[in-house]
Formats: C-alpha cells, sequence, structure tokens
C-alpha cells in the first residue's frame, strides 16, 4: 500500500476481518489483534521448509486456520494465489 496504514489502521482491520488470506511471513503476526471465530487463510510454500507456526497460533486464539500450498511453490520462488478458487 501507498502510503502504508498506521499501526492502529492494520489492527483495526484485523480486528473487523471475518476471514483474512495472506502468504505465510511476518504481517500475520497481525492475526494477534483479530477475534474468535476468524477464518484465517495461509498460502504456504510446497516443500519441506514449510513453517505452521500460524497455524498453532491461529487456532490458539480461537479463530479458524486454513493453509494451502500450491504444487509448484517453494521457499525460492513466488507464490501465486487464485483468490477466486480460495473464496
Amino acid at each position: 500500500d501507498s502510503p502504508m496504514p498506521s499501526f492502529l489502521e492494520i489492527m483495526k482491520l484485523f480486528y473487523l476481518a471475518s476471514v483474512a488470506i495472506s502468504p505465510h511471513g511476518a504481517g500475520l503476526s497481525n492475526v494477534l489483534s483479530g477475534q474468535q471465530g476468524t477464518i484465517v487463510i495461509e498460502y504456504l510454500t510446497n516443500d519441506a521448509y514449510a513453517n505452521l507456526c500460524y497455524s498453532l497460533l491461529v487456532r490458539q486464539l480461537g479463530m479458524v486456520y486454513h493453509g494451502m500450498t500450491h504444487e509448484s511453490s517453494s521457499y525460492k520462488t513466488n507464490i501465486t494465489a487464485d483468490i477466486g478458487k480460495t473464496v
């Protein structure tokens, strides 16, 4: 985004979200400001380096977690997601 939303704006967006869709990364830590019952969809790489730390965090916060992979993704490539197939 340009300009980047403020910290408080980002927290508000996650608090109000009923669904959050994101690639794996530090930005997913914003789920800490979300509400129980929020659906979190995380795009993961399809290799041995897939890290499921957000799966644990999301579930401990009372949210619903779905991890998705793409057959040709890896930690060394870009992840391409078809949002139409996601929702």
